[in-house]
């Protein structure tokens, strides 16, 4: 069943249309982020816009990111 807010039909449900929403401005606690889907999250949250703060056990995988983001025009600390 599809609410009357659903603008568009042929995407199912459960999938968010937020690819294209920018986040300038906003700050993102991600855990997890040296692997994986916070890994993935954080960069593409940075490329957004929004400034990320990376958490996770990995503190060299961590230390690589944040340089990946930062070289990539983003914003990210290590938490």
């Amino acid at each position: 069943v599809r609410g009357p807010d659903r603008a568009r039909p042929d995407v199912p449900d459960g999938v968010l249309m937020t690819a294209g929403v920018r986040l300038d401005g906003r700050v993102v606690l991600i855990t997890g982020a040296s692997r994986g889907l916070g890994r993935g999250y954080a960069l593409d949250l940075a490329r957004r816009g929004a400034a990320v703060a990376l958490n996770a056990r990995d503190g060299d995988a961590l230390a690589a990111l944040r340089a990946e983001i930062e070289a990539a025009g983003g914003r990210a600390a290590v938490a």
